[in-house]
């Protein structure tokens, strides 16, 4: 018998718990840099989908059209200035 478990994902999403992950990754898609950022810091369910390399590739690829230096992660990649 093991230990229940505890869904923190309705707790730490609120009323965003409805969306599906894939739509939640999409719209941090649609963030800046700098938001998704900030909103990893709301809540541990946020920190862990704001922390996803292919979100910051995405990101970065938008905002460097062109050429890049990449920086060891895309994370670092996007926020470079």
């Amino acid at each position: 018998m093991g230990t229940p478990q505890w869904d923190r994902r309705q707790d730490a999403l609120g009323n965003l718990n409805m969306l599906s992950d894939d739509m939640l990754c999409t719209i941090l898609g649609m963030l800046s840099p700098r938001d998704v950022g900030t909103l990893a810091c709301v809540s541990s369910v946020f920190y862990i989908f704001c922390n996803e390399e292919p979100l910051w590739m995405q990101l970065c690829l938008e905002k460097h059209e062109g050429g890049l230096d990449y920086k060891g992660t895309w994370r670092q990649t996007a926020l470079e200035k």
